[in-house]
């Protein structure tokens, strides 16, 4: 039960760490082609 909660507790971390990244780039890139 541990070891499912240890990669569940990653699994979120990494999912929140690469929306906040690919948000990140997001802006950049639309920030850049905006005027």
């Amino acid at each position: 039960m541990d070891e499912q909660y240890n990669v569940f507790v990653v699994a979120f971390t990494l999912t929140q760490y690469f929306k906040g990244l690919y948000g990140e780039l997001h802006l950049e890139s639309s920030s850049k082609l905006s005027p």
